[in-house]
């Protein structure tokens, strides 16, 4: 539990100061399920880092200005990295002695369109986001979170994201309201809920 405080609390006030640079950002995946109320307490969910996403066009802004902000980075900044990677790790500096507190500042995530980066297109995380808390849109996360669990399904480290889809699907609004698959085909097809 405290472990995830920690966590949760170095992923506001990153967004804290990528906010005082004008840089939006919303938190996904773990933190955003303790901030959004899916887990009540942050010892029912077990962090080993936050992901915090800005827009493309931000993230050498945001580097920056998180650097500026005293989090300190894994690897040197360089500008090329936006077009091959899509993310950069950063430690958290005021964590206590003994204790490594991390975040992934994404820019877009490597899956489908409904974990783009982009801010604009169905499914986006952005789109329907509470941007003033940080959160992803309820249905465009919970397919994120789906996505997650079955690209790790062989690691048993991510089998808690069964519990994050279970817990995410309850919160969420009806199955009839997720976004359409960009090709058309439908909605997502893999759950039996759609």
């Amino acid at each position: 539990g405290l472990h995830s405080t920690l966590v949760v609390e170095s992923a506001q006030r990153a967004r804290a100061a990528l906010s005082d640079e004008g840089i939006p950002s919303i938190v996904f995946k773990g933190v955003a399920l303790l901030q959004n109320g899916t887990y009540s307490e942050p010892a029912a969910r077990s962090l080993d880092d936050s992901d915090l996403l800005v827009p493309e066009a931000s993230a050498g802004a945001a580097v920056r200005a998180l650097e500026a902000a005293g989090f300190e980075p894994w690897v040197e900044w360089d500008e090329n990295r936006v077009g091959w990677l899509p993310a950069f790790t950063f430690s958290d500096g005021q964590a206590p002695d003994g204790m490594s507190i991390s975040f992934d500042l994404h820019w877009r995530t490597p899956y489908t369109s409904f974990r783009s980066g982009s801010e604009e297109g169905p499914g986006a995380l952005w789109e329907g986001a509470d941007l003033e808390a940080g959160l992803p849109a309820e249905e465009s996360h919970f397919l994120l979170l789906g996505e997650h669990f079955l690209k790790h399904l062989r690691v048993v480290a991510h089998v808690r994201a069964l519990g994050d889809l279970v817990r995410s699907r309850i919160a969420s609004r009806s199955p009839s309201s997720l976004p359409v698959w960009p090709t058309g085909a439908g909605v997502c097809g893999w759950c039996g809920w759609c």
